[in-house]
């Protein structure tokens, strides 16, 4: 629940205790996690969604740079809004273009890409190739930058 961290804690942990992968996005949630709550919810996810801003916040609250949080973390995916977004997938980087599009309202882009992006790596989820990663991310901008034209 975006709303209720003590849900998305609960959740991780049930995942966790019953074997299931699970990716960890704490959204506008990040600022209210302990250093200790977002480490448990790192330590087991699949992988890492935030945005630019949640980035930093995540970053700061745990004391760790992004690089560390590539090095232990299978799958980071970072969106930088106009900037694309980084995605780190086994430690190594792929740089994702963000098309060209005006806009002032870019509500929903990051739900459009995250869904994107979930759906393009489920059919070799958990076998995924830095090839499968790069094409989920591409794909993802792509379908992103489509709800702005809108």
């Amino acid at each position: 629940s975006p709303t209720n961290k003590n849900l998305m804690i609960d959740a991780a942990k049930l995942c966790k205790q019953n074997g299931i992968p699970y990716f960890f996005d704490p959204g506008q949630m990040v600022h209210t996690f302990s250093k200790q709550e977002l480490e448990l919810l790192i330590s087991h996810c699949e992988g890492l969604f935030t945005n630019e801003y949640e980035m930093s916040l995540l970053t700061k609250n745990l004391g760790v740079d992004k690089k560390m949080l590539y090095k232990n973390i299978k799958l980071v995916v970072e969106t930088l809004g106009e900037n694309g977004s980084i995605i780190s997938f086994q430690n190594e980087l792929h740089r994702i273009t963000a098309l060209p599009v005006k806009t002032n309202d870019p509500t929903g882009c990051g739900d459009v890409y995250r869904a994107a992006f979930l759906t393009e790596i489920q059919s070799e989820f958990p076998a995924m190739t830095q090839s499968t990663i790069k094409r989920a991310g591409d794909r993802a901008s792509q379908l992103a930058s489509m709800i702005l034209k809108k």
